[in-house]
């Protein structure tokens, strides 16, 4: 088992001190004390709290990005596995939303993360440099709608299943993506 990077401590510091106390409150103070780790080592990696916040939704987001490579993953499979982690990390994704706004939102800085990672994912599938305008806005669609949708749902209480919502997020996809997303859409297209 690998080692944790000093990193990786602060995150899951992070995490858990969100369990007993809003996110806006904690303190970097807090954080290395609970973490064992001095606040050099904190300003090291992050710029500020927020920027903490950010790294534990964006690598859990790289983790799953990184599935995305392989031939027996797809997007269904990393909106399975998202929807997992908002669900079982519900309170602290809605502190983390609750507690940032305007251009430096947690909403929009995780949202522009995700559009770029996932052009970057398809300039590799459609071994291209750059996306076409066309796509990259199919893109930015795909990925806000559904943050979008996954905050909505936080809201609610979770009152739609899981398996339901993965379901209204896999067949709001926009067509001209889905190919390059799904399984099913790749082995009809190479039928044809």
């Amino acid at each position: 088992m690998a080692k944790k990077t000093s990193k990786q401590i602060l995150a899951e510091t992070m995490m858990e001190l969100a369990k007993t106390k809003p996110v806006n409150r904690i303190t970097i103070r807090e954080i290395v004390q609970a973490a064992g780790l001095s606040t050099q080592t904190f300003y090291n990696h992050f710029a500020d709290r927020d920027a903490l916040i950010l790294y534990v939704h964006t690598s859990a987001l790289d983790v799953l990005i990184e599935k995305l490579y392989s031939d027996d993953y797809d997007i269904r499979d990393m909106i399975h596995e998202y929807l997992r982690f908002y669900s079982d990390h519900l309170d602290y994704l809605k502190m983390a939303m609750i507690y940032s706004h305007g251009k430096t939102s947690h909403f929009l800085d995780f949202g522009n993360y995700a559009v770029e990672q996932t052009c970057k994912y398809l300039c590799h599938v459609m071994n291209v440099e750059q996306l076409p305008e066309d796509m990259r806005c199919y893109v930015r669609i795909h990925v806000f709608g559904q943050i979008y949708m996954y905050a909505h749902w936080a809201w609610d209480d979770a009152k739609i299943p899981l398996d339901q919502l993965e379901e209204y997020l896999v067949r709001a996809t926009p067509p001209a993506l889905a190919p390059y997303f799904y399984r099913e859409c790749r082995e009809q297209a190479a039928e044809a």
